[in-house]
């Protein structure tokens, strides 16, 4: 009678010792606690970096790699505890196949990542395929012979022998480092910027002792047949997650914040609980030791860092009092000036009032009859007061804008009246320029009733259209009127000298003209486009300004709303 084979690795199992596992992995089996150690303090190291970093940059595609990279290392790791403390002949011979397939993809996505974390974008479509067809071999001759050729299950340490698929995977890997350290090396050398030639070297050593340290415990393993010493290779990935860490925060990678505190927090807890896995007397020296001295050097980077921390804290702190205490003195010092410019405004605008007097009753011949030429000199002494007058006027305005001291008398009248009446007022200037200027009135059956303040309003429409005549050295003047259900609309629209993109954007400002204004026209205060602006917006209105560029022409636009 043949003995059922379930039968026989009962037996083996008596025979050999092999104690029951729980949740796969944990048993007596594992000859020594320091494997625990090399299998999940990588793991939570790398878990613990990927974490952190997806918070803060998880649309950075090197992170998402990484976080891809962390979940295959936790998985094959895992999955190696299994082989070593499983009792159960299938879970091993399973897992240790799986095993092999997970090494070669682990060592292309470490590849992948340096080279995405190198160029700062995704490798070429031409790499990907390559990485796919180094892989699909492996892939394919999974569940093959080719792989595992046999189990033993009279050794009690549960040998498998494997077959080419494996040494391939060996070669792949070969490939994979030697791949990225020319790939490193070349950029260090291309690359100009010293601060990147520093980033990309520190990454690359990190990726070749990480894979080379990888590589070397499986490998050996294969060729010696004694895995125990190869288990360590693993703590290859914290020496990797290490270099990753000091780019970071020497040079603040991922855009990451705070992550120098966070780093070095989360690495202390790692090492001390690290030490929870260990329960042999011997071995807890050998990695309390270990643990102290990484402990010191990243206690005092930390206590290096928090100081500094602090520092710059109390820097800002100083620098927030300083510039409250500036910004309360210039505060005083613009209450100053508005108070000075109001004072000199009032101040200039008598002497200045008499000044246009006299030179009209000059020009009106109330003195008598004068020369031609002296008719002449009173006449540019007359334009002068007047276009001080409205730059004095204009400084009193922004002043009481400023100190909110600016009244509105607001009362309902015709917007349509007060339009004809500028035309009126401004066709002597639009003539003398030889410039033709139409009223335009959309819906001549409306009612243009509005509520504000008329004076305002003309000072406003005067601005804009004196704007437009100024800088209109021929052509047209357009004034459209437009009512819509709950605005209207005024368009002063002309052929003039146009604004730039940029100029529209700073139009409205205290104190802004276009560029090469003054090569037009000298006179101007920059006030007259802001005050506008002022006085529309305490109407509850808008203006603004449409150009298709310089030498196009352009469109003063101002709504108001409707009665």
């Amino acid at each position: 009678m043949i003995t059922p084979l379930s039968q026989h690795v009962e037996t083996l199992k008596e025979f050999c010792g092999w104690a029951p596992s729980k949740f796969l992995f944990i048993s007596d089996n594992v000859f020594s606690s320091l494997i625990y150690y090399s299998h999940i303090l990588p793991i939570l190291v790398c878990c613990t970096l990927a974490i952190l970093l997806f918070v803060r940059s998880r649309n950075d595609r090197a992170v998402r790699i990484l976080i891809f990279l962390c979940l295959l290392f936790s998985a094959w790791s895992l999955f190696d505890l299994i082989t070593w403390a499983n009792e159960v002949p299938e879970l091993v011979i399973f897992f240790w196949s799986t095993l092999i397939i997970l090494e070669p993809i682990i060592f292309i996505t470490t590849l992948y990542f340096l080279l995405v974390f190198i160029r700062n974008k995704d490798i070429t479509n031409y790499e990907k395929l390559l990485f796919f067809i180094f892989i699909t071999p492996t892939i394919i001759l999974l569940p093959t012979e080719h792989t595992i050729q046999s189990f033993n299950l009279l050794n009690c340490e549960r040998e498998a022998t494997e077959g080419w698929v494996v040494f391939y995977g060996y070669v792949v890997e070969v490939i994979m480092v030697s791949w990225g350290v020319i790939a490193g090396l070349r950029a260090v050398k291309i690359e100009k910027d010293g601060s990147k030639k520093k980033q990309i070297l520190l990454v690359t050593t990190g990726f070749f002792l990480f894979l080379l340290a990888f590589s070397w415990g499986n490998i050996s393993g294969s060729i010696t047949e004694d895995w125990s010493i190869g288990q360590y290779g693993l703590l290859g990935m914290p020496v990797f997650i290490g270099f990753l860490v000091y780019v970071i925060v020497a040079y603040k990678r991922f855009n990451t914040r705070i992550f120098a505190t966070q780093a070095l927090v989360a690495s202390l807890w790692l090492l001390m609980s690290g030490i929870l896995l260990i329960n042999t007397i011997e071995n807890v020296r050998i990695i309390t030791s270990l643990t102290l001295i990484v402990s010191l050097l990243l206690g005092f980077k930390l206590i290096k860092g928090v100081k500094r921390e602090i520092e710059q804290r109390e820097k800002i702190e100083r620098l927030a009092i300083d510039l409250e205490i500036a910004n309360s003195k210039l505060k005083e010092l613009d209450l100053l000036k508005s108070e000075f410019l109001s004072f000199a405004s009032h101040q200039l605008r008598n002497p200045l009032t008499a000044v246009k007097g006299y030179a009209s009753l000059v020009l009106e011949g109330d003195y008598g009859k004068v020369k031609p030429e002296i008719t002449t000199v009173f006449q540019t002494i007359y334009d002068s007061t007047v276009s001080l007058l409205l730059m004095v006027q204009d400084f009193l305005d922004v002043t009481k804008i400023t100190q909110g001291g600016m009244k509105y008398d607001m009362q309902e009248f015709d917007l349509r009246k007060l339009l004809e009446d500028i035309i009126i007022q401004e066709k002597p200037v639009i003539d003398e320029k030889g410039l033709t200027f139409d009223l335009i009135v959309l819906n001549e059956n409306e009612n243009y009733t509005i509520l504000g303040d008329a004076n305002k309003l003309k000072q406003v429409f005067v601005n804009v259209i004196d704007n437009s005549i100024k800088y209109t050295l021929k052509g047209s003047l357009k004034l459209i009127l437009e009512k819509q259900t709950t605005k209207y609309i005024v368009s002063v629209k002309d052929t003039g000298v146009g604004i730039s993109q940029e100029d529209i954007a700073k139009l409205f400002e205290k104190f802004s003209r276009a560029t090469g204004a003054r090569k037009i026209n000298v006179t101007g205060s920059g006030l007259g486009l802001y005050l506008a602006k002022q006085i529309v917006e305490a109407h509850e209105g808008s203006v603004r300004v449409e150009s298709p560029g310089v030498g196009l022409g352009s469109t003063f636009i101002i709504e108001l709303p409707v009665l």
